[in-house]
């Protein structure tokens, strides 16, 4: 990219700079993704649970999920 500062309001960038953008917040959504379903694994957490008004394709809300099963987990020495 031309200009290094993270701040640039949008609408001063060119079109290949937003694509550049883009595909780095899809890089780091993915390795978020890949990091959460690591961790499910890890800890053997299943969905079923899950509260039904809740997307699992949202990474806030599964993030969310497994860190308060994680944290359940732990204050009752399960893990």
């Amino acid at each position: 990219m031309e200009d290094n500062n993270e701040n640039t309001p949008i609408m001063e960038m060119d079109k290949k700079d937003i694509v550049l953008k883009l595909q780095i917040s899809e890089y780091y959504r993915d390795e978020l993704r890949n990091a959460l379903l690591n961790i499910k694994s890890l800890f053997n957490i299943d969905f079923q649970d899950y509260p039904m008004d809740w997307d699992l394709n949202n990474d806030e809300h599964m993030a969310d999920y497994l860190y308060e099963t994680i944290k359940y987990l732990h204050i009752n020495k399960l893990v």
